[in-house]
């Protein structure tokens, strides 16, 4: 125990004040007052700090160990109640890996005396959510004692899992004002859903739209705006024989200009030429 010097400190400082006030009290009322008291315990110093100690180990001695067996109790429940938990922690482990013995014992320990137990196992309960199991579970703890439902209650919000919704909807409508209050302030504690059901049937059905989607072909348009394309000029639409453009297709608007005439020097003769040939 961390605190077992403190309150041991504690201890010796109240037997010395509690022994310090008898002694003043008793040696003023065999001196014949205070002011003889006083003188004679400044005569007598030693012999009054000896009596005063002495008194201190007579009644700081049952005093110490009365206190010191209590913390050794306290103790060995603290340890008790760690064991137990941490046995309850790997039935709770088995329990989530389907294992029904384990299940079992969880529910069993619903019952145990020790409120840690109790609050474990509800809790490892509520985290396995079998609709079995929850119908005994809810009912267990609708009987609990007040205070141990609101531990329940605390241990629930530590644990911040949605899971523990349903368990905490039951308490949120306990009888008691005070449990269902403390319940329904700590609802959102525990996540900001308060039903697992609605968000497994979104996700079935999300999962389901997902197979069903990539298990139809897609469509062509699609693929093909999926490929990369290469730019082509356009050609015509049907399928006949190309013909060359007309001449006039390749007309201008310009004015043609006039070739010069290519002239045979054999056809264009000189006058003397045509004159010696007859």
């Amino acid at each position: 125990m961390k605190n077992r010097p403190l309150v041991i400190t504690i201890t010796v400082a109240f037997v010395a004040l509690f022994t310090w006030s008898v002694a003043t009290s008793l040696g003023a009322s065999l001196a014949g007052g205070h002011d003889e008291f006083v003188q004679w315990r400044s005569e007598n110093l030693t012999l009054f700090y000896g009596l005063w100690v002495a008194g201190m180990i007579v009644v700081g001695a049952p005093v110490l160990y009365f206190v010191g067996r209590e913390l050794n109790r306290f103790a060995e429940r603290q340890d008790e109640t760690v064991l137990a938990a941490k046995g309850v922690g790997r039935f709770a482990a088995a329990a989530l890996r389907g294992d029904k013995g384990a299940i079992k014992k969880l529910v069993s320990l619903l019952d145990d005396p020790t409120p840690v137990v109790r609050y474990q196992s509800a809790r490892a309960l509520a985290l396995l959510d079998d609709p079995e199991t929850n119908k005994e579970l809810f009912r267990k703890v609708r009987y609990w004692d007040v205070n141990l439902k609101l531990g329940l209650i605390n241990s629930l919000k530590r644990t911040s899992d949605v899971r523990a919704a349903k368990l905490m909807r039951v308490l949120a409508k306990d009888r008691n004002a005070m449990v269902a209050r403390r319940a329904s302030t700590a609802m959102p504690l525990i996540g900001k859903a308060t039903d697992m059901d609605p968000i497994v049937e979104q996700r079935k059905r999300a999962a389901e739209k997902r197979t069903k989607k990539a298990a139809e072909p897609e469509p062509a348009e699609r693929q093909a705006t999926e490929q990369p394309t290469v730019p082509q000029s356009k050609q015509p639409q049907d399928a006949g024989p190309r013909t060359e453009p007309q001449a006039t297709e390749l007309q201008t608007d310009s004015p043609r200009v006039p070739e010069p005439e290519a002239t045979d020097p054999r056809a264009a003769g000189s006058p003397e030429d045509d004159t010696a040939a007859r």
